[in-house]
């Protein structure tokens, strides 16, 4: 009587559970898709902890940009990079330390002459940079600075050597008049060819700085005076025109 009871019960087993876990891992998983569908993004953004982004604070204040992200420029003429991580207010300088191996030194980004220029599709930047290295000499570039939105930082765009040890004077804004080719002036009335085109008239930067006579030695203070003229082309590079070759708007040079 027992065996037979004994048999009864296997007779009337369920499915065995081998074959029920996996059943039963599956309806949760339909039972998690139907509750994942069935929710907004914004609600599942929500069950998130929110991070806030912080901003660098020596990128906002220098240039206004919002970026997470710090301030680190190649050094002109070498592979190293700069990491620019503090701001003296007192000298106006935005300061950064580079090491590329065989050489280390720092550089100074001139925040007082630091000004803004609209190229053809953004605004850029333009300052003078020193770069002093662990020799003598302490070598002065203008530098072009750009937003990268891509990757979310500054960058040095372009830059151009104004010389060693040299005294920057004073950076301004100085427009430029680009030239029509002749297919274009035919097309252009006498009085259309008279008058202004701002259209025309693209923004560079002017640079007065004082150096040194050829044969003059180096450790006398730099007292000639010179005045470099840059226009930033429509790929954000700084290209020197000749004071002679160009005039400005109003007919000088």
């Amino acid at each position: 009587m027992l065996l037979e009871s004994l048999a009864m019960k296997k007779r009337i087993l369920p499915i065995p559970l081998i074959l029920l876990i996996p059943i039963v891992l599956l309806v949760v998983v339909i039972v998690a898709g139907v509750y994942r569908f069935s929710l907004s993004d914004e609600q599942i953004m929500q069950k998130f902890p929110k991070h806030e982004v912080v901003n660098n604070a020596i990128v906002s204040q220098l240039f206004g940009v919002n970026s997470s992200n710090p301030l680190t420029i190649q050094v002109p003429e070498t592979h190293a990079f700069a990491f620019v991580n503090y701001l003296n207010e007192r000298s106006k300088k935005a300061i950064g330390e580079y090491d590329d191996g065989k050489e280390r030194g720092s550089i100074f980004i001139d925040t007082q002459r630091l000004m803004s220029i609209e190229a053809k599709n953004e605004k850029v930047f333009v300052a003078p940079l020193a770069v002093s290295n662990q020799g003598s000499g302490v070598f002065y570039y203008l530098a072009l600075f750009r937003y990268d939105a891509q990757r979310d930082r500054m960058i040095l765009g372009d830059y151009q050597l104004l010389g060693d040890r040299v005294d920057i004077q004073e950076l301004a804004i100085y427009p430029f008049v680009e030239e029509r080719n002749q297919s274009q002036e035919k097309e252009l009335t006498h009085e259309e060819s008279a008058a202004p085109d701002d259209k025309n008239r693209v923004e560079g930067v002017s640079v007065l700085f004082l150096t040194r006579a050829i044969d003059q030695a180096m450790s006398s203070p730099a007292s000639v005076g010179e005045e470099h003229r840059y226009q930033v082309t429509e790929d954000y590079r700084l290209v020197r025109v000749l004071l002679d070759a160009t005039p400005t708007p109003d007919g000088t040079s």
